[in-house]
């Protein structure tokens, strides 16, 4: 199971830096940076405010499906890391500004 932190308040998933979707999904196929991957899952809290209510009760994230080929953490499309962030660079609109930033490429 993975813990989720996220950083990314403009989420409707998103309740105190914890993830209240479960299972989320993490994009961006062959990554090769981490700019370059983001949180599928995410939807924004002012086109979806009333999902958030729904979503709060559901608990926290403790599955993360990785559709990111490229990293070192996907295991047959789950992510194996204990601990994992999903951030961007401000609050945004869309899911393409998100990025996972426990991505690390695979050797």
């Amino acid at each position: 199971m993975t813990q989720v932190h996220c950083d990314v308040t403009s989420c409707s998933y998103n309740k105190d830096y914890g993830c209240h979707m479960d299972p989320i999904n993490v994009g961006g196929k062959g990554a090769s940076f981490e700019n370059l991957t983001c949180c599928g899952s995410y939807l924004n809290k002012h086109t979806y405010s009333n999902l958030a209510e729904y979503t709060y009760r559901r608990g926290e994230a403790d599955t993360v499906h990785c559709n990111v080929s490229s990293c070192k953490y996907n295991e047959s499309q789950l992510c194996s890391k204990d601990h994992i962030d999903i951030c961007c660079s401000k609050e945004t609109d869309y899911y393409m500004d998100t990025n996972c930033g426990s991505f690390e490429k695979q050797c």
